[in-house]
């Protein structure tokens, strides 16, 4: 056989061998993550003192009921308060 192919082989092989090592370290370092979210979060509650239903029903407000992009509307209270439109100080 050729040894071009032989060397690719192997190398291959130790790719793979890394390949399966690093990924079980990303489950592993997933986890990890996961678990201090859930500690911060747990901690943010408790120093807000809330109960688990307010901050259930905080939840399903903040993802379900109110979510999606909110459009900001600037007004100009000084124009209002002069009975003017914006802009027509520019004209």
């Amino acid at each position: 056989m050729n040894p071009r192919i032989i060397r690719l082989r192997e190398e291959l092989a130790k790719n793979k061998e890394k390949i399966t090592t690093l990924q079980a370290r990303n489950r592993e370092l997933e986890k990890a993550v996961r678990e201090l979210e859930n500690t911060d979060i747990i901690g943010m509650v408790r120093a807000q003192g809330m109960t688990l239903e307010q901050f259930v029903l905080a939840y399903i407000k903040t993802e379900f009921l109110c979510a999606g992009q909110r459009k900001y509307v600037s007004r100009n209270y000084h124009y209002e308060a002069m009975g003017r439109k914006e802009g027509e100080d520019f004209d």
